[in-house]
């Protein structure tokens, strides 16, 4: 199987038009679709359908239909992720979370509108049956007029408007207790409240809750919609917005101690033995010792030439030791966090496998070429750590199924780098 990356640098990323069909979609049920697979699922789009789909669950789907609606289900998810060019990082958020529901923030407002469209179609045609489809007045597309004579598609009464947790949250800032922060440090106590809220919009917030907040353009107005909502949402916004404040707290704090967030003290933090514990576990230790160094000496180099506030050096201080939970550390910029995995962006290594070995030379060899631009020499900087990682580490898999899949994405991108015409 390509890798998500891989399929994407061959067809080429970005644009793309909307969705024909954008059809809001019920509130997630609570019907689980099977057990959690003990291995972690590999960070590509059907490793993420699987966790979606199961998150998701089977709501009204009879019972005897469900071994087959799920194989239908995983592939309406993977679709979108295909189609839309979800980035590698949302797919592995969505792979290896507890919660993946809570990775589509990462998306774009249309990424997460079509993924919702195609599992609403799914939905329709495993609790009512595909026959009663065809039934249905054909849908107009939103970018077009109806030509004479042709009606809009009126929305299915029994299913709730789709209102987006990204767009429900209004100015965070204005929630009670307000903050009160340094200029400095505002875009990053904004951050971090606005993620906690958006979790508990995903998880606690019913419509009339988004719309309000949504339309809020004060403190007053923010006061109003909370003063009617019910006992259970209000706690969810309390104690969100206290988690939330206690987090820039810590990292407020940290950001004071000058030696904590010393660069190479940052690196050290981040590179903890938690992080590394379970990576690169199979390829010869010293190799995996100067990995190691070498990822730690690129986030020290690029903290100090980048000069990060100290409000980001504390952030990264603090955070867990997973390379997606820096995203609020670096703000506007959330996209850098993603150099900093096991191994850091552009540190290459010796697995002891020769086709694996071959299509790390590839990538090396493609970086080099003037033919692509920074961004996507980033993106296949990153891919390589997430693949290599997901061929080797992966629990169970056999020497034999670590080459095929090192083949097969080393010729893939092979193949791609002869396309843009980049000599290997």
């Amino acid at each position: 199987m390509k890798s998500a990356f891989a399929v994407c640098f061959v067809l080429g990323c970005g644009g793309g038009g909307k969705p024909t069909s954008a059809r809001p979609v019920a509130p997630p049920p609570t019907t689980p679709v099977a057990a959690t697979p003990a291995a972690p699922p590999a960070p590509d789009c059907p490793a993420a359908a699987r966790a979606l789909v199961h998150e998701h669950g089977f709501g009204k789907v009879p019972a005897e239909k469900q071994a087959a609606a799920q194989i239908a289900a995983e592939a309406e998810v993977i679709a979108p992720c295909l189609d839309d060019q979800w980035s590698a990082a949302t797919i592995a958020c969505a792979a290896t979370r507890a919660a993946p529901s809570s990775c589509l923030g990462q998306l774009s407002e249309y990424q997460e509108q079509s993924f919702r469209a195609h599992l609403s179609d799914w939905e329709t045609n495993w609790t009512r049956g595909a026959d009663r489809r065809a039934d249905e007045p054909a849908h107009v597309d939103p970018e077009h007029d109806p030509t004479p004579g042709e009606l809009p598609t009126p929305q299915d009464p029994a299913q709730e408007e789709w209102i987006s947790c990204s767009e429900s949250l209004g100015d965070v800032a204005t929630y009670e207790p307000r903050l009160v922060v340094s200029a400095a440090d505002r875009a990053y106590a904004v951050a971090v409240r606005a993620g906690v809220l958006r979790r508990s919009c995903e998880t606690h917030w019913a419509n009339p809750v988004k719309k309000c907040l949504g339309a809020a353009r004060d403190a007053a107005g923010v006061a109003s919609c909370r003063a009617t909502l019910e006992v259970r949402t209000k706690n969810a916004i309390v104690n969100a917005i206290a988690d939330a404040d206690a987090k820039f707290a810590r990292v407020a704090a940290v950001a004071k101690n000058a030696r904590a967030i010393d660069c190479k003290a940052v690196a050290a933090a981040h590179y903890s033995d938690d992080l590394l514990r379970n990576h690169l576990g199979s390829i010869d230790p010293a190799e995996r010792a100067r990995v190691f160094a070498e990822s730690k000496q690129v986030l020290a180099r690029a903290c100090t030439v980048e000069k990060w506030s100290a409000t980001t050096r504390a952030c990264i201080v603090t955070a867990p030791p997973n390379e997606y939970e820096l995203e609020e550390c670096f703000g506007k910029e959330s996209r850098l966090t993603f150099r900093f995995g096991v191994p850091a962006r552009g540190v290459f290594f010796k697995t002891g496998i020769a086709e694996c070995d071959a299509m790390g030379d590839t990538i090396k060899k493609l970086v080099a070429c003037d033919k692509l631009d920074d961004r996507m020499k980033s993106m296949i900087l990153e891919s390589y750590s997430m693949q290599v990682m997901m061929f080797l580490d992966a629990p169970g898999r056999s020497q034999l199924d670590i080459v095929k899949r090192c083949k097969e994405t080393q010729t893939t991108y092979a193949e791609a780098a002869r396309e843009r015409g980049c000599a290997l």
